[in-house]
């Protein structure tokens, strides 16, 4: 399949047809391939639109792997997802590689492939509220810089960074509010890692160009214009996810206890932030409906953003 990234919407009925193809043989990519092409056909069965197997080094274009049209419902979306980065860690694309046979463009293709499946899965981790399929204290390898990627428009590669780097705190979002393991942790414990989180939220929000920053006006060219709108509607997700464990469930009976450990403890290290989290959430929830308006101002279908 080889489309340009200018032209490479399909029609509905077609794009069905693709993809029912790609499931009849699911089982043999997810069981019996083992190398980067079917991780790339299990991708492109996640994202499955604006997809260009011959993008680059091969590869499936990056942004657009994390940017296009969910023609799956979400399960099948998991699933396939899931068996992808079962595949991906199988081949070992989360370890650093010490095999001199691969070129440079090899590995960095690995690298490239490897952290489009770990924003994804962390994406829709934090989006249903399940475990994510990879674990980050598995992963060796740092996310690629700016000469790694291979993207066709300039600026494109800052915001993908972006969305890698983005997607590392929603991991943590999740593992340290959501998962079973943090259920048990004190509600002082809570209420410090929402401010630590979210003081990294504030420094990812401040690493970017002005032009792109979250709640700002965004000024790019408008094939980045809605990298920028997935980015921001991604941000503005983890940030209300972030601030609702705490300002928008029942606390009452966790009240007390909290009130007497901060009066035991010195408690300066928790940012303000964490004591208005429910406005925060609602300054999020307008920010999404604003850029909503927007994606439809450009004339972007919404099921082409990555929206849950």
């Amino acid at each position: 399949m080889n489309m340009s990234t200018e032209s490479s919407i399909l029609a509905p009925t077609t794009a069905v047809d693709y993809l029912r193809n790609c499931w009849n043989v699911f089982g043999e990519l997810s069981l019996s391939c083992r190398d980067l092409m079917a991780v790339q056909a299990l991708l492109a069965m996640v994202k499955s639109h604006s997809v260009d197997l011959n993008f680059g080094s091969g590869l499936i274009n990056p942004f657009q792997a994390l940017t296009s049209e969910i023609l799956l419902d979400k399960e099948a979306t998991y699933i396939a997802l899931g068996a992808a980065a079962r595949v991906a860690t199988s081949l070992g694309l989360q370890q650093q590689l010490k095999d001199p046979r691969l070129s440079p463009p090899e590995v960095s293709e690995r690298y490239i492939i490897f952290w489009c499946i770990y924003s994804l899965d962390k994406s829709l981790s934090l989006r249903l509220g399940r475990p994510p399929a990879i674990d980050d204290r598995d992963i060796e390898i740092d996310i690629p810089d700016e000469r790694q990627l291979t993207v066709t428009k300039p600026g494109t590669a800052v915001l993908l960074l972006a969305h890698m780097r983005l997607s590392r705190i929603a991991s943590e979002v999740y593992s340290e509010l959501y998962s079973a393991r943090s259920r048990r942790y004190p509600p002082l414990k809570r209420f410090r890692t929402i401010s630590d989180l979210d003081a990294k939220l504030q420094e990812w929000c401040r690493s970017l160009p002005v032009d792109v920053q979250p709640g700002k006006p965004i000024v790019c060219s408008k094939e980045n214009f809605r990298h920028a709108i997935t980015l921001h509607l991604e941000y503005f997700n983890c940030l209300a996810t972030l601030h609702r464990c705490w300002a928008f469930q029942d606390q009452l009976t966790e009240y007390d206890e909290l009130r007497n450990d901060m009066a035991r403890q010195d408690c300066a290290d928790i940012g303000d932030r964490v004591y208005t989290g429910h406005m925060i959430c609602l300054d999020s929830a307008r920010n999404v409906a604003r850029l909503l308006i927007a994606i439809d101002e450009y004339g972007f279908p919404k099921r082409t953003m990555l929206v849950g």
